[in-house]
C-alpha cells in the first residue's frame, strides 16, 4: 500500500517533469525560430534606442598605407551586454551598395578598442554610413548575429536621407558621418537643451550620433593612438594631457635639415652638469655658453648640457618640493659670439621674417647696457625662437616646453650684454637670450568687460615639476632657418606633423567689408555728442561708407541689394573672397564691440533676408564672417549684454553659444571665419580651433594677432601690421612660418586710403605680398585687382614655393642656388 502510493507519487512527478521538459524543448525550438539569439549568457536588447556595441564617431578616419586603403575606428562595449566573439562592419554608400568585413576581436564590458579594416578593392561610391553588427556564439559554438532587419536603411532614416553636399565626406578626409541606430540625432528630442533638434543640431551635423561631441586630445582619449601598447600619459610621447599627437615623427624626416647645420666641436666638457660649454666650428669660437637663472630659493634645480649635431641642448628641470607655490625664475643664456657692430639680421618675434638691423650704441635697459633686439611674449609671437645672422654665422635659440599644459607666456629678448655676465666669461661682445616674466594666463585681460587679470609671475605649485629645453644650433647665414630644427621636431612631436607647402596657401586677395562703425552717431567727430536722432533711426550703427544707403543699411533693406553689389563688384574688380565685419551691427556699449554675437540676434530685415547670402556661393564667391571677440561670451546671452565672460569650454552654456553661432554661420553659406582678438589662455584657443575643425570641417578659420605656431595647423593667421606706407611692407617671406607651418595662410591688411601712390600703389603692394606668400586684405574703397588674381596670380618666390624649379633634385632653401634667405630664384 505504501509502496504503491510512493510509486504513484514518483510517477506523477516524473510525468510532470517530462511535461515541463517538453514545454522547455518546445520553447527552445520556438525561440530558435523567432529569435536570432540562442543560448547566450546574459540578455541583449537590439533596438533603435539601445545599442550595446557602438562605433565611437569621432574616432573614425580613413588613411592609405602604400597601396592599401584603411579605415580606423574605436568600438565600444556598453554595460549589460553579452560577449561578442567578433563583428561585421558593413560599409554602405549613397547608392545603396554595401560591402561587409569581418573584424575578429572581443571586448570586455565597458572596454573601447581601436580596430583597422583594410577595404582595398571595395567598389563603393560616396560612403554614407558604417554599420557595426556583433557576432555571438551559442554554447555549441554556432555563430549568430542580431537581425539586420532591425538596422534602418537610408530611406528609413531621415538623418541619413536628408544629408547632401558638403556633409557627405569621401574616404581620405578627416571626418566621416557614422549613422548608427540609437542616436540622439533621430529621436526628435533636444537632448542637450540648446534649442536645436536632431539633424538641425550642430553636434548631429558633426557626429550623427549625439547632439554634442566633446573633443578629446589624443593624450587624454583613453586610446592607444599610435599602437605601441601605451595609452595617453603612459606613452612617453605624451608630455601633457593637452598633447594631440600620440605618435612619433621619424628621425629620418629631419636628416636634410640637420645636414644644413654647421659641423661643431666641443673643446670643453659639454655633457652633464658643467659650468659652461664652448662650441667651435674649426678654429672659430661660436659660443661660450652658460645658463643662469633668477631666484630659485626653495626649488630643486637640475641643469644639464647635452651635445647635439650642430649645437647644444640645455635641459632645465625645476621641482618644488615644498607645500607652497614658488615664483618661476628667469632663464638667461649667455655667450653667443656674434659681432657687436654693423649690419645683422634677425628672425623671431612677431614678424617671423627677416628683420635687418644695425648694431649700434647700447641703450639702458634693466639697469644694464644692452643692444636690445626685441621683447616678445609667447602669446604674441609666432614661436619662442630667436635667430640672429651677423653675416658670419647664424645662431638659433628656442625654448621648448608644453605650452598648453604649463599655460605660461614668458617674455623673451635678445641682446648684447656688457654688464652682469657670469664670472669667467668675457663680458664684451657676447650675445644673450633671456626668457623671463613667466606669466600665468588664466585670467588674461581681454579688451575690457568683466575679464580681469593680475599680471603675476608664473607660480610653480607645490609638488610640481617643470621641464624645459633650451636648444642652441649654429649654421651658415643662408641656412639660418634650420637652426629652428630642434623646436620644429619638438612641437611636431606634441601636435602632429605639418603637411603641405607654401604653394598650398590660398593667396587670393580678400575683400573686407565693415558693416557698422561705432563713430557713426557722432558724425565722424569725436568732440560731438551722440546724435540721438541717428541712434533711434539706426541703433546698430550700420554705415553706407562708399556704398549708397540702400546697399549699406541691411537693417532697412536686407541683404538682397548688398549681395547684388558684391556679385557685381566681383565681376568688375576680381574679388572672389569676401569677409564681413559686424554683420549684426554694433552694441551701443562701445567697450564690448565688435560683438561676439556673430550670427544671432540679427534685426528682422537682416535675419529674414539671409537666404540671399547663399547667392555668393552660387556665384563662385567665398563668403566669410568676422567673429567679434571670439574668446568672450555675452552674459546673459542677449544683445547688449551687461557683461562678457571669458570663454570656458567646460561650461555648457558657453559650448551652446559657440555651437549656435557656428550652426547659423554654416546655414548661411559661410566658408571662412575670422577669429577676432584671438589671444588669451592657450588651452581655450586650442579647444576653440579643434571645435571648429570638428563641427565645421568645411570652414577655414583665420585668427587675428600673432599666435604661437601650435595653433596655426588649424587656422590661418591675420598678420598684425597694417600697410599704411611703403616702409610697412614685409622685407621677406614669413620665413619661420614657412618652415613650421608651410600651408597656413598669412593675411596682411592693406589700408585703403593712407598709402602714398593711391590705388595703383595698393595693387602693387598686393602683388608683392602674394609673391612672397602672403594673402592681401583690401578694406572698403577697394581697387580693381583683376591684374593680380587668377589666372594671373603672381608666382611665389622660387626659394619658398615647395618646387624644384631648376630640376637639380633639391627644393627651396635646400637648394644651394638659393644664395640667401630672401633670394628669389633657385638658379
Amino acid at each position: 500500500m505504501e509502496k504503491r502510493g510512493l510509486s504513484t507519487i514518483l510517477s506523477a512527478v516524473l510525468f510532470i517533469l517530462l511535461g515541463l521538459a517538453a514545454v522547455v524543448l518546445l520553447w527552445i525550438i520556438i525561440r530558435g525560430v523567432t529569435s536570432p539569439i540562442e543560448d547566450i549568457q546574459g540578455q541583449i536588447d537590439i533596438t533603435l534606442r539601445n545599442e550595446k556595441y557602438v562605433i565611437v564617431p569621432s574616432s573614425v578616419h580613413f588613411r592609405t598605407s602604400g597601396d592599401s586603403k584603411l579605415v580606423e575606428m574605436n568600438i565600444k562595449r556598453k554595460s549589460n551586454s553579452p560577449s561578442a566573439i567578433a563583428f561585421y562592419l558593413i560599409m554602405e554608400d549613397n547608392q545603396g551598395s554595401s560591402v561587409t568585413h569581418r573584424v575578429n576581436t572581443t571586448l570586455a564590458e565597458f572596454e573601447e578598442k581601436k580596430v583597422t579594416v583594410d577595404y582595398t578593392g571595395d567598389t563603393l561610391a560616396t560612403l554614407h554610413r558604417l554599420i557595426l553588427v556583433p557576432i555571438f556564439s551559442t554554447s555549441k559554438g554556432k555563430e549568430i548575429t542580431p537581425s539586420l532587419s532591425l538596422i534602418p536603411k537610408a530611406q528609413d532614416n531621415p538623418q541619413v536621407s536628408s544629408l547632401a553636399g558638403p556633409n557627405n565626406k569621401a574616404p581620405g578626409e578627416s571626418y566621416i558621418y557614422v549613422f548608427l541606430p540609437g542616436a540622439e540625432c533621430t529621436d526628435g528630442v533636444d537632448n542637450d537643451g540648446d534649442g536645436f533638434i536632431d539633424t538641425v543640431d550642430y553636434g548631429c551635423i558633426a557626429s550623427g550620433v549625439t547632439e554634442w561631441v566633446d573633443y578629446k586630445f589624443q593624450c587624454a582619449d583613453g586610446i592607444d593612438n599610435n599602437g605601441n601598447g601605451l595609452v595617453d600619459m603612459l606613452d612617453p610621447n605624451c608630455l601633457s594631457p593637452y598633447d594631440d599627437f600620440e605618435g612619433t615623427v621619424s628621425p629620418q624626416k629631419y636628416a636634410a635639415d640637420e645636414d644644413m647645420l654647421l659641423p661643431v666641436s666641443f673643446p670643453t666638457a659639454c655633457d652633464g652638469e658643467v659650468a659652461h660649454c664652448v662650441v667651435k666650428n674649426g678654429a672659430t669660437t661660436l659660443a661660450d655658453l652658460q645658463i643662469l637663472m633668477g631666484t630659485t630659493t626653495g626649488l630643486e634645480v637640475t641643469k644639464k648640457f647635452i651635445t647635439r649635431p650642430g649645437g647644444v641642448d640645455i635641459n632645465i628641470v625645476l621641482k618644488n618640493p615644498t607645500g607652497s607655490p614658488i615664483n618661476h625664475p628667469d632663464f638667461t643664456l649667455y655667450g653667443i659670439k656674434h659681432k657687436t657692430s654693423g649690419p645683422a639680421n634677425f628672425i623671431g618675434g612677431a614678424g617671423a621674417g627677416y628683420l635687418p638691423f644695425v648694431i649700434d650704441n647700447p641703450s639702458t635697459y634693466y639697469g644694464g647696457n644692452f643692444v636690445w633686439v626685441g621683447v616678445y611674449t609667447v602669446a604674441d609671437v609666432y614661436s619662442p625662437i630667436s635667430i640672429v645672422d651677423d653675416g658670419t654665422f647664424a645662431s638659433g635659440v628656442a625654448l621648448e616646453f608644453p605650452y598648453l599644459e604649463y599655460g605660461y607666456d614668458p617674455t623673451f629678448g635678445v641682446y648684447i650684454d656688457s654688464v652682469g655676465t657670469p664670472t669667467g666669461i668675457d663680458p664684451n661682445g657676447y650675445w644673450s637670450v633671456r626668457f623671463m616674466n613667466f606669466v600665468q594666463t588664466a585670467n588674461l585681460t581681454h579688451y575690457g568687460g568683466t575679464i580681469n587679470r593680475t599680471d603675476i609671475r608664473g607660480n610653480i605649485s607645490a609638488g610640481a615639476i617643470r621641464n624645459y629645453t633650451i636648444s642652441v644650433r649654429f649654421s651658415s647665414p643662408r641656412n639660418a632657418i634650420f637652426t629652428a630644427l630642434p623646436y620644429k621636431r619638438y612641437f611636431e612631436s606634441l601636435y602632429g606633423p605639418r603637411t603641405g607647402t607654401v604653394s598650398d596657401r590660398d593667396r587670393r586677395p580678400v575683400r573686407a567689408d565693415i558693416m557698422a562703425d561705432s563713430i557713426y552717431h557722432i558724425n565722424n567727430d569725436f568732440s560731438l555728442p551722440i546724435d540721438q536722432a541717428l541712434l533711434r533711426d539706426n541703433p546698430r550703427r550700420y554705415i553706407s561708407s562708399f556704398r549708397s544707403p540702400e546697399i549699406g543699411r541691411v537693417d532697412k533693406y536686407g541683404w538682397g541689394p548688398l549681395v547684388d553689389y558684391w556679385i557685381a563688384e566681383s565681376q568688375s574688380k576680381g574679388y572672389k573672397r569676401y569677409m564681413v565685419w559686424a554683420a549684426g551691427g554694433l552694441y551701443e556699449n562701445e567697450d564690448f564691440n565688435y560683438p561676439p554675437h556673430m550670427q544671432s540676434f540679427w534685426l528682422p530685415n537682416v535675419s529674414n533676408s539671409a537666404a540671399n547670402l547663399s547667392r555668393m556661393g552660387q556665384s563662385g564667391i567665398s563668403l566669410g564672417f568676422w567673429w567679434g571677440r571670439t574668446l568672450q561670451v555675452p552674459f546673459p546671452d542677449q544683445w547688449e549684454p551687461p557683461t562678457l565672460q571669458y570663454l570656458d569650454f567646460s561650461r555648457r552654456a558657453h559650448q551652446q553659444f559657440v555651437k549656435r553661432e557656428l550652426s547659423l554661420a554654416l546655414s548661411r553659406g559661410t566658408t571662412e571665419l575670422g577669429l577676432d582678438a584671438f589671444k588669451a589662455v592657450p588651452i581655450q584657443r586650442y579647444l576653440y580651433l579643434k571645435t571648429i575643425k570638428m563641427l565645421a570641417p568645411s570652414i577655414r578659420s583665420t585668427q587675428e594677432v600673432y599666435t604661437s605656431d601650435i595653433f596655426n595647423g588649424d587656422a590661418d593667421v591675420w598678420m598684425g601690421p597694417e600697410l599704411y606706407t611703403e616702409a610697412d611692407m614685409p622685407k621677406s617671406p614669413a620665413i619661420l612660418a614657412s618652415y613650421l607651418n608651410p600651408s597656413a595662410s598669412l593675411w596682411y591688411r592693406i589700408h585703403d586710403d593712407r598709402l602714398v601712390g593711391g590705388v595703383q600703389a595698393r595693387v602693387d603692394q598686393g602683388r608683392r605680398l602674394m609673391e612672397m606668400g602672403y594673402t592681401p586684405v583690401f578694406v572698403n574703397n577697394v581697387p580693381d585687382i583683376r591684374s593680380i588674381t587668377q589666372p594671373n596670380l603672381p608666382a611665389i618666390l622660387q626659394c619658398y614655393d615647395g618646387k624644384d624649379n631648376d630640376g637639380d633634385g633639391k627644393i627651396d632653401l635646400y637648394d644651394s642656388g638659393c644664395d640667401n634667405m630672401t633670394d628669389r630664384s633657385e638658379n
